[in-house]
């Protein structure tokens, strides 16, 4: 009693303890969780930390080995075509080149924090007051039955999409406690760090807010700042991406490219793979180069070279053909095959739902193949020393709880909701079933998204 006294009167301290506990999972792997794009993240940082500083101002990283080196020579990578690509955010790069001129567990330290702050004022809105045990006692539930304490030390920004909606949530949930201004101002940098950190979390913040204002019910309730928040959000990221296009333009005189990924999801779906081979030459759209090495999977299309792939075998100003034709690609798609296109699209989204797992993240690849991506020498040794790395057969095997404590919770969650429609649930806490409700459009939206 006498604890949760004394953590009740000291919040941020509940915070930091629920922080320490979503890092367990990290910590007890002995090393934070990279995944193939991570590097891009640190390269791409790397090069705008080489155009403002002469090489001598970036600070000494100390490697395993204890031997320095500079910023630029850790991130080095290659830049053959003098192209800048967009879609991995400058701005989670920042956060990352602080982790690697510090520690790289800062990057982990900072979203459990986010995270432990999001949950223990969701349970104070929810309850009406601050319940420091109730917190720790569900966060230790998330960083050990779910893929919460994974995405904490994963090294990529996709930890910000959940915290963008728990987020959103919070701002449409009706409470007796207001949040302060602090707090809203706390919420608003999340959202906008998160819109920062990835076009996909942009689109998902903009579709709860055309959603909740679509809604009579979560519009009535919705509390102070319930849309000016998320709009300013919006636009902060709308603003970052112009700032980035502009100082790119500036300095290498054309803006940066980004990977057809639409295109990519296109061609492997199939119908466009076929439109191409019915309408090519005709209808003169740059992917009809590449004719006669369709079908492809979406990875060869992006990443193949030679023969094997599609835009890194292009020249420069095909690769923009490639990337400006993708609307037009996809409605025409639309227009000749729009039931195979919409089928496969939603199908891939429910897909997208049901990834859970982690299989992909902690690999265990070869040490010349994370080179050849651009991870630094101290990274790749914290890697070998990773006990995830070293056993493998552990990632099927959390996996596997992964997805059981998700069906358990998706089949209680749904069993309630039929008992509350039916008026035999009892009483239940004000405000859970908005809150709930942006959660669970949150999830889907984003599994739409990206799917």
């Amino acid at each position: 009693t006498q604890i949760e006294a004394f953590l009740r009167s000291n919040l941020p301290l509940t915070v930091v303890l629920g922080a320490f506990l979503l890092m367990c999972p990290a910590l007890f792997n002995r090393a934070p969780l990279l995944y193939f794009d991570t590097a891009a993240y640190f390269a791409n940082i790397a090069k705008a930390m080489d155009l403002i500083f002469p090489k001598s101002f970036l600070p000494d990283i100390t490697t395993v080995s204890d031997q320095p080196s500079t910023a630029g020579q850790v991130f080095s990578h290659d830049n053959q075509d003098n192209i800048v690509y967009g879609g991995r955010s400058i701005y989670y790069g920042a956060l990352a080149w602080l982790g690697a001129v510090t520690s790289i567990w800062l990057i982990v330290a900072v979203q459990a924090i986010a995270l432990a702050w999001l949950v223990t004022l969701v349970i104070r809105q929810l309850v009406g007051t601050v319940r420091p045990a109730a917190t720790l006692i569900i966060i230790t539930i998330l960083a050990t039955t779910t893929s919460a304490g994974f995405f904490v030390g994963l090294i990529m920004p996709d930890i910000w999409a959940a915290l963008a909606i728990l987020a959103v949530a919070l701002l449409w949930t009706p409470s007796a406690v207001p949040l302060s201004r602090t707090e809203r101002g706390l919420i608003y940098a999340v959202l906008a760090f998160s819109a920062l950190s990835h076009s996909s979390h942009l689109a998902l913040i903009a579709t709860l807010l055309v959603l909740g204002l679509l809604a009579r019910p979560l519009r009535r309730a919705a509390g102070k700042g319930a849309v000016a928040i998320p709009v300013l959000a919006i636009a902060t990221g709308l603003a970052g991406i112009l700032a980035f296009s502009m100082v790119v333009r500036t300095v290498y005189g054309q803006p940066p490219l980004s990977r057809p990924f639409i295109m990519a999801h296109l061609v492997d779906l199939g119908p466009t793979a076929d439109l191409i081979r019915e309408t090519c030459p005709e209808s003169r759209y740059a992917l009809c180069e590449y004719a006669d090495r369709l079908p492809m999977v979406w990875t060869s299309v992006l990443f193949g070279r030679g023969d094997e792939g599609v835009f890194l075998s292009a020249p420069d100003d095909q690769k923009r053909a490639l990337v400006d034709e993708q609307v037009a690609l996809l409605l025409h798609t639309l227009r000749v095959y729009p039931v195979e296109l919409v089928t496969g699209l939603m199908a891939d989204g429910v897909r997208q739902l049901w990834t859970l797992s982690i299989d992909s993240v902690p690999r265990q690849p070869p040490i010349t193949a994370m080179t050849d991506l651009g991870f630094s020498p101290e990274m790749i040794r914290m890697t070998e020393t990773s006990r995830l790395y070293a056993n493998p057969g552990w990632l099927p095997l959390i996996t596997l709880q992964i997805e059981i404590v998700t069906a358990l919770s998706a089949t209680l969650l749904l069993g309630w909701g039929m008992l509350r429609i039916a008026g035999r649930a009892g009483p239940t806490v004000a405000g859970l079933g908005p809150f709930m409700a942006v959660c669970l459009v949150g999830v889907m939206s984003n599994a739409l998204i990206c799917g």
